[in-house]
């Protein structure tokens, strides 16, 4: 099943295409920068407004490792500011994909919202 790009920006990052939004979410009154692989095995959602900032990685693959299925959440490590640019994705990207060592968070609904 292909990827839909419509009103979505593109970004290649080592070779790897990728496909990255900023969108609403429906349960919360945060925004969302979503970002994927074009075969949907890095699947990462990045709250955006929120106090501590954190991924969730919603893909088969984060960090060169196999998930287990599950919304799994980590601290950013960098404090992410108000502007989404290419640049700030595609290190988001790099560090999803490349990094090592994330901190898992548990989820509370509170400290991390979503």
């Amino acid at each position: 099943m292909s990827v839909l790009k419509k009103n979505r920006r593109t970004i290649n990052v080592e070779d790897v295409q990728y496909v990255w939004y900023i969108g609403p979410d429906m349960d919360s009154p945060y925004d969302i920068l979503h970002i994927f692989s074009e075969d949907k095995s890095i699947v990462l959602a990045v709250p955006l407004g929120v106090e501590k900032h954190y991924i969730i990685s919603k893909g088969r693959l984060f960090q060169k490792k196999k998930t287990s299925g599950t919304w799994e959440r980590y601290l950013l490590p960098a404090k992410m500011n108000n502007e989404i640019t290419p640049a700030v994705v595609a290190s988001i990207i790099r560090w999803s994909v490349d990094g090592n060592e994330a901190e898992a968070v548990n989820w509370d609904g509170k400290t991390y919202p979503i």
